[in-house]
């Protein structure tokens, strides 16, 4: 792989009719195959044609993960367009500052989301359901190189003016192939989609998915009882989250065995599956809690923030994997993983193949690597605070390596205070 289009190129030709993408926002159910991702993806390049909206053009896309923002991203794309996320919930002032610093020539936007004035000409992706019928030999294609540009994403701006991380096809395809081997996917896994595809992480857990032909179902609200129908409908086996998300659903499954008056059976329970190696009897010890999850849950993929050790420890115990990200949007985002079945669960895990980790005099964590953006958009003095004078990106993090290679964090460097005994508290 090359390029990030090759993955709708290859699934249109390996997977076919298999179902790629699928949501229920109310009372019918929106899929894609992944060759009508394709013919999608084809559709929104042709209308990109018939707009004069060219290489390297910006466009903005602001909607809720679905079938409809993956398959504009994949078009826009094919067009050599760069593509602009947005969070859903952020607010008009930042839309048109980001437009602004863009000069986006469209917003693609879902319906029912209203701006009280438009920044620029809107299409709704919802509306273009047509477009899955589109004929990939009238697919406009552009020349692509690893080095183009495809999205660039806002970190921050809440005040002040915002930041765009730039991406390159490179930045992201090197990360793929870093992590690529570390989570098996097989036609057999079905994934539940519940992080905002305006980040980075959910993108590349599901650009993974679709180079391996298995089937990614999105939450339409993230709301527990959503969650539990889903999984239980879909018999979901893996989903990528946040930490807190975990902590909540923890929570949850705690509280109820309180209700129940199981408090202390619970709890027992949970102390000695930790000491149990099988998976599948630990599953069985907490048969029930399974059940509410579908039945075939078996991993999860938490990143964003540090995984507390009761929450992975809690999640282990019940016969799920937790496997532990570390990275930045910066990053591509992946810099290492803690793999699945990997005790030393207080580290963030091992740096990923082909990036490079290095832990400078005062403590911060340095990376190199194809998968470190270029920079900030038309920000150059930013640009130039993310590197050191050897080339190595900044984390901002402060953190150790072991003799054995693994990865911890203490905190951030900027919220780091130094007391008067010399000790540096974060």
């Amino acid at each position: 792989m090359r390029l990030l289009t090759d993955i709708i190129e290859e699934g249109r030709e390996r997977f076919g009719d298999r179902l790629a993408l699928a949501i229920r926002p109310r009372f019918r159910t929106i899929s894609f195959t992944y060759k009508q991702l394709h013919q999608y993806a084809c559709g929104i390049a042709k209308l990109l044609d018939d707009l004069g909206i060219k290489k390297g053009d910006r466009v903005l896309l602001w909607a809720p993960s679905s079938p409809f923002w993956m398959g504009t991203f994949f078009g826009c794309l094919l067009k050599g367009i760069i593509v602009v996320p947005i969070h859903v919930e952020n607010t008009p002032e930042f839309i048109r500052r980001v437009t602004e610093q863009t000069k986006a020539k469209l917003l693609f936007k879902s319906s029912h989301l209203v701006l009280p004035k438009y920044p620029c000409p809107v299409q709704d992706i919802d509306l273009l359901g047509h477009l899955v019928q589109s004929s990939p030999r009238d697919c406009p294609r552009v020349d692509i190189l690893p080095k183009d540009i495809v999205q660039i994403l806002y970190t921050s701006g809440t005040t002040g003016s915002p930041k765009g991380v730039v991406l390159t096809h490179q930045n992201i395809v090197s990360n793929l192939r870093s992590t690529r081997n570390i989570i098996p996917i097989t036609t057999r896994d079905r994934i539940l989609s519940v992080l905002p595809l305006s980040h980075i992480f959910e993108q590349m857990v599901e650009f993974h998915v679709l180079t391996s032909g298995a089937p990614i179902f999105y939450a339409p609200a993230l709301s527990s009882s959503i969650i539990r129908k889903i999984l239980q409908a879909r018999k979901i086996t893996k989903f990528a989250a946040v930490p807190e998300l975990l902590k909540r659903i923890m929570a949850r499954i705690k509280t109820r065995a309180k209700e129940e008056g199981k408090e202390r059976l619970f709890s027992f329970l949970l102390r000695k599956a930790l000491k149990i190696p099988s998976q599948r009897v630990r599953k069985l010890l907490f048969i029930k809690i399974h059940r509410e999850f579908g039945g075939k849950l078996e991993l999860i993929v938490s990143g964003g923030d540090q995984l507390e050790e009761p929450v992975a420890r809690f999640w282990q115990a019940l016969g799920i994997d937790v496997v532990q990200g570390y990275g930045l949007t910066e990053t591509s985002p992946v810099i290492s993983i803690l793999e699945p079945g990997d005790k030393n669960i207080i580290s963030i895990g091992k740096p990923v193949s082909g990036v490079r980790v290095k832990i400078a005099p005062d403590g911060e964590i340095l990376v190199k690597g194809e998968n470190v953006t270029p920079g900030y958009w038309q920000s150059p003095e930013k640009t130039k605070e993310l590197f050191d004078r050897d080339g190595w990106f900044r984390t901002g993090d402060i953190g150790s390596i072991d003799k054995k290679g693994f990865l911890y964090i203490r905190g951030r460097k900027k919220l780091m205070i130094l007391t008067g005994a010399g000790q540096n508290v974060y």
